[in-house]
């Protein structure tokens, strides 16, 4: 079980900050009464009506953030190059020399790489660089992404398309009468399914294919996606609307697009842009994917909040603090260093200030790894 330590190292660890709520007895009884008020008030919220169809968006959107995620991260697509950027500019080769880790960088016996790192250095990572990908990288081009799909008059015969495709022994009028499929029935002409039987399933969208592919199921992908055109032709919204009335009504999504826009408080293109100065040309053009992503997402937010600016509605930190750019510049100053340095004692003394700096970062952000 795990135990309170009280070393300098450990303490600075997401583990130990946890434990220390139940040090004493007061700390113990403070904090299980704001559990259970937490608790109390789900209780006794009214839960909304629409709470199946709100779900229904949500993992549609999730899906399409997923895999702009993975675009990033994946070692086939971009993912080895993002990786080398944090190997070079971050403190990535640094966490394994450390001693308050509560996990190691990598499991055991595993090379650090980007399938391998753990979650919670990984994070800690994207903090200390103030990219922070992992909290809102996806969000902006999902939404965007599900306005086209879901506003595309051709979106429709192309979910047919895919659906003949996988119930290959059946004909489209006995599709569309399956009963399960009733919301796709109703989105398609006769004209429609003419054209499709005679260009014999021409009909492409490579985005709606994926997307349908990471559903538990085909089936089950065809027949959300149906749902959520049939929804927007029924009542006559837009994507736009509907997310609104989402971040009002449906509580999960509402903590989630809060949980983004803390994200984008804390990132700082300018903060990214002293680690990564000495970047080439390449990986600026990968750290770009970032940005673009982050400005994306921030717009989508602050529409969908009716803000004109992001402000974090969980924490309270000052991240644009004088005192806390200057800890990142002395942090990029150390880095640099290390890098160039061949004396041995030299090294192990940069390695301590580094590890200070990291220290002293986790604390100004309020959180560590």
């Amino acid at each position: 079980m795990a135990q309170l330590l009280n070393t300098i190292q450990e303490d600075h660890t997401e583990q130990n900050r946890f434990l220390r709520k139940y040090a004493t007895v007061s700390s113990t009884i403070d904090h299980l009464h704001t559990v259970y008020g937490a608790h109390l008030s789900v209780l006794v919220s009214e839960s909304p009506t629409d709470m199946e169809r709100y779900q229904t968006y949500f993992d549609f959107f999730g899906t399409l953030s997923l895999i702009h995620w993975q675009n990033l991260v994946f070692p086939a697509r971009e993912g080895k190059a993002y990786f080398n950027i944090l190997n070079k500019y971050s403190i990535l080769p640094h966490l394994s020399k450390a001693n308050f880790a509560s996990r190691p960088v990598a499991r055991e016996g595993q090379e650090y790489n980007i399938e391998t790192i753990r979650a919670i250095p990984f994070t800690m990572v994207l903090a200390q660089l103030r990219e922070f990908i992992n909290g809102y990288y996806g969000t902006g081009t999902a939404f965007q992404k599900a306005s086209e799909i879901l506003t595309d008059p051709k979106t429709p015969l192309a979910l047919l398309s895919i659906a003949k495709n996988l119930y290959s022994e059946k004909s489209i009028d006995q599709i569309l009468s399956d009963p399960q499929h009733s919301n796709l029935r109703g989105l398609i002409s006769d004209s429609e399914k003419k054209t499709l039987e005679k260009h014999n399933n021409q009909e492409q969208h490579v985005l709606l294919e994926e997307v349908i592919n990471l559903y538990p199921t085909k089936d089950q992908g065809i027949r959300s996606v149906s749902y959520l055109l049939n929804d927007l032709k029924t009542r006559g919204v837009t994507v736009l609307k509907v997310i609104k009335e989402m971040y009002t009504s449906y509580a999960p999504f509402r903590y989630s697009l809060q949980n983004k826009e803390s994200s984008l408080v804390i990132r700082s293109k300018k903060i990214v842009d002293d680690y990564t100065r000495r970047a080439s040309t390449e990986e600026k053009q990968v750290l770009e994917h970032s940005e673009r992503e982050a400005e994306l997402t921030k717009k989508w937010i602050m529409n969908i909040m009716e803000e004109k600016e992001l402000h974090s509605k969980m924490l309270s930190n000052d991240f644009n603090s004088p005192e806390l750019a200057l800890l990142h510049k002395i942090q990029v100053k150390f880095l640099e260093e290390y890098k160039t340095e061949s004396n041995k004692n030299k090294l192990r003394e940069l390695q301590v200030y580094i590890q200070m700096t990291i220290l002293a970062i986790s604390e100004a952000l309020g959180f560590g790894g």
